[in-house]
């Protein structure tokens, strides 16, 4: 990750950490390197730049994590659908509360 060396000075500014950040979080998202290896690539050339790093990859990581928990839940309530639970047994079990009219 050469193209990091060439940023130091920049990435020490306000700007270049919101351009790296950017950079990290396309990085995360688009290719297959292992978190910990960016982190560290990172680290090296700016210690600000390597939290920013870290914090990026948990926000991801909370994403992925809150987005898998949301289908598992849409799967779940379609199953019990088509099992025939009743839509308030269905609430009660997912804590979902229906307004009453």
């Amino acid at each position: 990750m050469q193209f990091l060396e060439i940023g130091r000075a920049y990435f020490q500014e306000e700007q270049g950490l919101k351009f790296l950040e950017a950079v990290i979080n396309y990085i995360l998202q688009a290719t297959e390197i292992k978190t910990d290896k960016l982190v560290d690539s990172v680290a090296r050339i700016s210690e600000k730049g390597g939290e920013i790093a870290m914090t990026t990859a948990e926000k991801i990581r909370q994403k992925g994590l809150q987005k898998g928990s949301q289908q598992t839940m849409v799967s779940l309530v379609r199953n019990a659908r088509k099992k025939g639970l009743s839509e308030e047994l269905i609430d009660q079990f997912v804590g979902v509360a229906r307004p009453r009219y």
